[in-house]
């Protein structure tokens, strides 16, 4: 018993070898595992990790980090770029987003996501085109070099659309140096919106100021935070909450802010009670309650639609008109009916004031009005101007007969359809030539079939505004208008705004973080859209 007891615990496993299969698949679930969790590539060198994967499998030798950083990211990492680089020639038309990122360690960078119709799918598809370390300042000369370098590189640069962007004067005319049109970010001007509109409401400062003391105090001070969250016990609220701190650049966080504290106003009111508050925080009295709700009230449609034009897997570019509309029509509904109260009237005019100074012409952007006509949802009815919305039918029009015309490969088939013979006569020989001429020809001219299609589209009913486009575009659209369905791929992808590029830096900041403070820029890179990508090829 005791001799074998020794031959068992002397026995070792044989390893996989390092072109083994199993030894591959595991390699690549190791790597998938870094990108997803943006662990620590020296995961591999930690005690309890490198037990549990022997207690796992014991014929898994773990690489080195070494051996991770310098081939088994970057070969993954080319395989994901070459099944993106296959889809992105197979796409007709793409539209990117842009964005910079400075570091903690004060590290540059420039992402670009890619936005696209994925014939293969038939999904709108967002990918991490690069997140490139850029160094030095970041012109627009700079700025333009690099994307242009990104577009080339992966043979695009004739299908982009737009490229989305914030107002920055750099990447604004960066985008302008190479030829590519640029298109505002709508979160970014909706934030310079309701900035504007709080500074021209002067009611509103101080009691924002009282709330942002109010919130950085439990922010600092442990005990208040925990007197606040017993109260909030003790009030028989179901859910804990902590309040919400907001941050100059981001709008929506002022927002949540107040919103937070409006709904909390039982505890909040409490904790204002308990010794020496007051004199931290100062008098919170029943105005600035009233201010707060006001404020809350008269913000929420620009927060809502901040919301809704932040994402990326559906279609945001096509809502952009008509919910401007509906915010112009809103905020000028509150400003007739908001007369009394303490801000609501002078709030409401200030953000109806800044909505029309900053998008008071978005219906002449080509690419937003197309987008529009073409969402089932909307179609012609997401338009003010009625001047406005006729032109973007005519160059939609235009654009069809373009893709109608003879030189285009897609042109519609011709009738298949024999003419009749017609008995041999020298007499009519001359009239039956012409006839047989004029019957060769279509019998409608290009743009009468554009008109036609196009016609009978807009005159179908609008789908529910909560539905996809594109799953009516597949289920019917795309049968019964080839065309148009071509020009939706075109302009139904184009993002909204550019929050898809920021996202990629909320991830990579977790990348590049203390844990992985000697990574190189390089492996950052690969990392960063790796995270993005892995789980979509």
């Amino acid at each position: 018993m005791s001799a074998l007891s020794n031959t068992l615990t002397a026995w070792t496993p044989e390893m996989y070898g390092t072109t083994s299969p199993k030894k591959l698949e595991l390699d690549r679930a190791l790597i998938q595992m870094i990108s997803n969790d943006m662990q620590p590539i020296s995961i591999v060198e930690d005690d309890g990790f490198v037990n549990f994967c022997q207690a796992m499998n014991p014929k898994y030798l773990l690489p080195s980090r070494q051996v991770i950083s310098k081939t088994l990211i970057p070969a993954i990492f080319e395989e994901v770029q070459r099944k993106l680089g296959h889809k992105l020639v197979q796409a007709k038309w793409v539209s990117f987003t842009t964005d910079l990122w400075t570091s903690a360690n004060t590290t540059g960078f420039l992402a670009l996501t890619i936005h696209f119709w994925d014939h293969e799918t038939s999904t709108l598809q967002c990918f991490v085109l690069d997140c490139l370390r850029i160094w030095g300042r970041h012109t627009a000369d700079r700025l333009g070099e690099e994307i242009k370098a990104v577009l080339i590189r992966n043979e695009i640069v004739s299908k982009v659309v737009v490229g989305v962007t914030d107002n920055g004067a750099n990447i604004v005319k960066a985008l302008q140096n190479i030829n590519i049109k640029q298109m505002a970010c709508y979160a970014h001007t909706l934030n310079l919106v309701a900035n504007a509109s709080l500074r021209e409401t002067p009611a509103l400062a101080a009691a924002k100021e009282t709330a942002s003391r109010l919130v950085e105090l439990t922010k600092r001070s442990t005990p208040t935070l925990e007197r606040f969250e017993q109260i909030q016990r003790n009030q028989g609220f179901p859910t804990v909450k902590k309040l919400i701190q907001d941050i100059s650049t981001r709008w929506n966080s002022t927002f949540e802010m107040m919103n937070r504290l409006v709904e909390l106003k039982g505890p909040v009111s409490e904790l204002l009670t308990e010794p020496g508050m007051s004199s931290k925080v100062g008098v919170v009295d029943s105005t600035t309650w009233e201010v707060l709700h006001e404020a809350v009230d008269v913000l929420q449609p620009l927060y809502e639609a901040t919301l809704e034009l932040s994402g990326e897997k559906s279609t945001t570019g096509s809502k952009v008109i008509p919910l401007t509309k509906m915010l112009i029509l809103q905020y000028a509904n509150f400003t007739a009916q908001s007369l009394s109260g303490l801000i609501k009237h002078d709030l409401s005019q200030a953000v109806l004031r800044n909505l029309n100074r900053r998008f008071g012409e978005v219906e002449k952007i080509k690419e937003l009005a197309l987008a529009t006509l073409l969402d089932p949802r909307f179609k012609a009815n997401g338009f003010r101007d009625i001047h406005l919305k006729n032109e973007a039918l005519e160059i939609l029009i235009s654009e069809l007969v373009g893709l109608y015309s003879p030189t285009n490969q897609d042109q519609p088939p011709k009738s298949q359809q024999n003419p009749a013979k017609r008995p041999r006569s020298s007499l009519w020989e001359s009239f039956d030539k012409d006839v047989a001429q004029y019957e060769a020809r279509d019998t409608a001219t290009y743009p009468d079939i554009a008109h036609t299609h196009l016609h009978t589209y807009l005159y179908l009913p609008c789908q529910p505004r909560h539905t996809d486009p594109f799953d009516w575009w597949v289920r019917i659209g795309q049968e019964k208008f080839p065309f148009i369905f071509i020009l939706a791929q075109k302009y139904l992808t184009i993002p909204a705004t550019s929050v898809p590029s920021e996202r990629v830096f909320s991830s990579a900041g977790q990348i590049i973080s203390k844990k992985r403070n000697r990574i190189g820029d390089e492996c950052a890179r690969k990392l960063i859209c790796l995270h993005a990508n892995i789980n979509k090829i």
